[in-house]
């Protein structure tokens, strides 16, 4: 039982640690995307 609780433990930090990538990744994403966008409009006008 303590070895299952344990394995639980590190899928759950597993997944944590995979899900702030995911958020990093898109943040990155978001802040590319809006950069790319200022300057398209800067050079529109």
């Amino acid at each position: 039982m303590l070895g299952a609780e344990g394995a639980l433990a590190n899928k759950s930090k597993l997944s944590r640690k995979t899900l702030e990538a995911w958020i990093k990744a898109y943040r990155l994403e978001i802040y590319l995307i809006s950069l790319i966008f200022v300057l398209a409009f800067h050079s529109c006008f």
